[in-house]
């Protein structure tokens, strides 16, 4: 996916003005809460209950991302 200057700009602006309006509502709730995750590109995502939708859609997606690496997309 092409992010042009332009969107890239305007995403680390909303980034880095909404980052401590994240962390002071994490810190306001009652109970835990993750402020800063840092998650490795290739980790599957840990969900308590699969369905079958989901997991198709997920296979999808991981199958797409391969072609796109090896077509160069």
């Amino acid at each position: 996916m092409y992010d042009s200057p332009i969107q890239r700009a305007a995403r680390a602006a909303v980034n880095k003005r909404t980052q401590k309006e994240r962390r002071a509502e994490s810190f306001a709730v009652d109970g835990p809460a993750i402020v800063d995750c840092i998650v490795a590109v290739d980790e599957l995502p840990n969900i308590p209950h699969i369905e079958l939708d989901l997991a198709s859609h997920y296979a999808i997606a991981k199958i797409k991302e391969a072609v796109m690496a090896v077509a160069g997309g």
